[in-house]
């Protein structure tokens, strides 16, 4: 037979790798291992657990990270990344020296409200200094915080693999929105926080019922209003109040040419940037 010569050319060295299709193919269903076959029968079927049970309500456990930016107008050279573990929340806050990551997570946890009967008790960092030093230990302590994890410096991207993906994530989303209407590198954060901001309200796929993590946040199941959405940086018109054009100068324009920015983080508004010329 044809894989009798190609098993006899594997002995000699001269097997290719489409004769060794053609051979695994041939020789598919010749195992008839009765030690094999009952194993095959009789074993169950497991799916694979994560290293930790997933939080059971919004706000219960946060993830941390903090990423690093070549720079922006407001000067900022790092990114404090904070991932709820239910909802998949994903908050940015941008530091201009790493050190400030203390400050910014006590304003955050003072100034953001947790979801309804929320009860924040555990945040998980990787190997950080700024996030693992004894102040900003005490400093979750007083917010509630009961544990306080870290992850191993070399199993950064398993251990804290929820904030390591939604970082990942947005670093993917700007690029590409920066690329596509070619904005200048240095509005960098600006477009973070509108990937941010998109990612909240898309759907994803590891919620119950893929819905966004906004609606799981907030616990409201109100559909979400994409029409203000638009992508980083592309041309729109901001229409002028009626107060600021003169009644009888018809000859004025009513708006003015700029660039989307981002979405407020209610919704309800934009930013854009207008040309001055």
């Amino acid at each position: 037979r044809h894989h009798d010569l190609i098993l006899d050319g594997f002995k000699r060295g001269h097997l290719t790798g489409c004769d060794a299709k053609k051979l695994a193919k041939a020789i598919e269903h010749k195992h008839t291992c009765i030690a094999c076959g009952r194993m095959n029968t009789l074993r169950s079927k497991r799916k694979k657990q994560s290293q930790r049970p997933r939080a059971t309500s919004p706000g219960k456990r946060l993830w941390l990270d903090l990423m690093e930016v070549d720079g922006s107008l407001g000067g900022f050279k790092c990114v404090l990344v904070i991932a709820d573990d239910f909802s998949r929340m994903t908050f940015t806050k941008f530091l201009k020296r790493k050190s400030d990551a203390l400050d910014e997570f006590d304003e955050f946890l003072q100034t953001t409200p947790l979801p309804k009967d929320a009860t924040w008790d555990t945040v998980r960092v990787d190997g950080a200094g700024e996030l693992n030093s004894e102040k900003f230990v005490k400093m979750t302590a007083g917010h509630g915080a009961k544990r306080h994890e870290v992850s191993a410096p070399e199993e950064s991207a398993g251990s804290n693999s929820v904030v390591e993906r939604s970082t990942r994530d947005l670093a993917e989303m700007t690029r590409s929105e920066m690329g596509h209407f070619k904005a200048p590198p240095e509005f960098f954060c600006e477009c973070l926080q509108s990937a941010c901001c998109e990612k909240n309200c898309s759907p994803a796929s590891s919620n119950p019922d893929n819905k966004p993590p906004r609606m799981l946040w907030f616990d409201d199941d109100t559909p979400i209003d994409i029409s203000r959405f638009e992508p980083f940086w592309a041309p729109c018109f901001a229409r002028k109040k009626d107060s600021e054009i003169p009644r009888r100068n018809k000859v004025l324009a009513r708006g003015d040419l700029g660039r989307f920015l981002s979405s407020a983080a209610d919704l309800k508004s934009n930013g854009v940037l207008l040309s001055t010329g």
